[in-house]
């Protein structure tokens, strides 16, 4: 790896561990196996949810009372999903909201207009081999069905972001704070970090362009695993003068680089103690939950490691979350295993989707 992807691809670790304010977990569904809809008669579950290797298509529906109590919160309703293994289609009021490829990348569907009916939502899941998924017909290894990552609702104005691309960089002892932020509806965006106390820097610009903050009303601290210190940054989107949609992350200050041969960290050598790690429990499967997935990365900080190699797939944000927090340095692997595609361009979008 050249030394400047490896600097780019360290300094925007955690950038994705983004959440909102208010957003609202869904974790009470149904779930119908094959071709059911009998949807009060369907088996009741929670999400994270996995059918495994007992279904090959199945669908959930999630009723009526959450959904419109989210849909309160705002002029816009969004369903927020981090994983759907393999191909998903999102339901709104009988008609198709959203489509989605890819067994571990997260996506966002708009459902547009007020609920309607007993199940409103339903997600249909199809979990059968395709070349042009990942991992693949040549993968030794199985993606569990379903829902295997959490589900959240979240309302906005009219304005939201839809992405927020963080570098939090240290060099030479000085943190500074590179953000791109995209947003639709809207055309400025306001940028804003804190710690403890509170506000240590804000800027605004408009949407799309970049965006650098580099002076702080205190001293910032670099992230390290012997002292994983963490900032909230809250990204917002402006419509009419005033915040539309925030999107919380956890950054951590920091400079990753190759001098002669040796990894730096924060300009000294880096000599990691590393292990490797699934994401999934004997428990669970793939629809681990985030106490699992805590417990996990404690285990490993215990164990006396401070770098962890995750597999080829992207993990779950609870994961690197916790990674985070306990002062684990991250090497994240590409999302691809031995797959072949018959179409290069479906299969160049959903790589770009999980990394």
């Amino acid at each position: 790896m050249r030394r400047g992807a490896l600097r780019r691809l360290c300094a925007v670790a955690g950038a994705a561990l983004a959440s909102r304010p208010g957003r609202v977990a869904l974790v009470d569904w149904r779930f119908c196996g094959g071709g059911r809809r009998d949807w009060a008669a369907c088996e009741a579950v929670a999400v994270p949810h996995s059918f495994g290797a007992n279904e090959t298509a199945g669908a959930y529906a999630a009723a009526r009372a959450p959904l419109a109590a989210a849909a309160a919160g705002g002029s816009r309703l969004f369903l927020e999903l981090e994983a759907a293994a393999t191909a998903a289609t999102v339901a709104w009021n009988g008609g198709v909201a959203g489509v989605h490829v890819g067994a571990y990348g997260g996506f966002i569907t708009e459902l547009r207009g007020p609920p309607a009916g007993d199940f409103p939502l339903v997600v249909a899941v199809d979990n059968a081999p395709s070349r042009d998924v990942l991992p693949g017909l040549l993968a030794d290894w199985y993606v569990a069905g379903g829902l295997t990552r959490r589900a959240w609702l979240f309302a906005t104005g009219a304005a939201r972001v839809v992405s927020a691309r963080l570098a939090a960089r240290w060099r030479g002892g000085r943190p500074a704070l590179d953000a791109v932020v995209v947003v639709d509806g809207g055309a400025a965006v306001d940028v804003e970090v804190r710690d403890a106390r509170g506000p240590l820097a804000r800027g605004r610009g408009a949407a799309g362009a970049p965006l650098r903050l580099d002076a702080f009303a205190r001293p910032v601290a670099a992230w390290s695993p012997a002292s994983p210190r963490l900032y909230e940054v809250r990204v917002r989107a402006i419509s009419a003068g005033r915040a539309s949609d925030e999107v919380r992350h956890n950054v951590g200050f920091r400079d990753v680089a190759v001098r002669r041969g040796f990894v730096e960290l924060n300009g000294a050598r880096f000599a990691p103690r590393g292990t490797h790690v699934h994401v999934d429990s004997a428990a669970n499967g793939a629809a681990m939950s985030d106490a699992e997935a805590f417990a996990d990365a404690a285990a490993i900080k215990t164990a006396g490691f401070d770098l962890v190699r995750t597999a080829h797939y992207p993990p779950t944000r609870a994961f690197l979350a916790a990674a985070e927090e306990l002062g684990l340095a991250l090497w994240v692997d590409l999302p691809w295993y031995r797959a072949a595609s018959s179409d290069r361009s479906a299969f160049s979008r959903e790589f770009r989707l999980k990394m």
